[in-house]
């Protein structure tokens, strides 16, 4: 079932109803507490963490901290992939 409302989903995922939101935001919290990350295949490898990358940095679409290169590919691959705007990478995630 869905809301029929339309808004954007987390980690990349593009747009879609509340429903679909929720069922999201459910498995990244799941993997999380597994130690795992999926990002969406259609992104393809995400980038290697060199040991001159260590600012850690909040990331985009709820994905936890990280390396500012990585939050340079998740933003990269979010507007390409996903169509974010530069206002939903950088609003606060629950």
């Amino acid at each position: 079932t869905t809301t029929g409302d339309y808004r954007p989903l987390p980690a990349g995922y593009g747009h879609g109803s509340t429903t679909l939101h929720t069922w999201i935001d459910q498995r990244m919290k799941a993997d999380m507490r597994e130690g795992t990350v999926n990002y969406p295949s259609a992104w393809g490898s995400a980038p290697q963490v060199t040991t001159t990358d260590t600012q850690i940095v909040l990331l985009p679409l709820g994905y936890g901290q990280g390396s500012s290169t990585l939050k340079a590919w998740i933003t990269r691959m979010a507007k390409e992939h996903g169509r974010y705007t530069d206002a939903e990478l950088s609003a606060p995630q629950p």
